[in-house]
């Protein structure tokens, strides 16, 4: 099996353009990064920009944890539609403009036994 490179020459200038066109940091820490050699970047600049992307770093972190956690929220609540769906007292059945069923609830199933 080969991997993936060889199937897809063009993805390296892809993932190229990607890096490129990404939104800079606001405070400029990427453009300093990039602009500057590390023989260029002064000594009193390196703990300042190490602040400024551990900062980011837990920012980045904080967000990631609120994003879990909705995602748990939602996987609760779609459960909770899909058993209310799946035992309403009534039968519900999806169907497509030519009648085709396409989703039904467990009481058609009950019923038609």
């Amino acid at each position: 099996m080969g991997s993936s490179r060889n199937r897809n020459p063009g993805a390296r200038i892809q993932r190229t353009e990607a890096r490129s066109s990404a939104p800079q940091h606001p405070s400029g820490v990427r453009q300093a990064l990039d602009s500057r050699t590390r023989t260029d970047v002064a000594d009193p600049e390196i703990p300042r920009l190490v602040a400024e992307l551990k900062t980011h770093q837990i920012e980045l972190e904080l967000q990631n944890e609120e994003l879990r956690q909705t995602q748990q929220q939602l996987v609760r609540a779609r459960d909770e539609l899909v058993d209310l769906y799946d035992r309403a007292p009534v039968g519900y059945v999806t169907a497509n403009d030519a009648g085709l069923v396409l989703e039904a609830n467990l009481r058609p199933l009950i019923q038609i036994t």
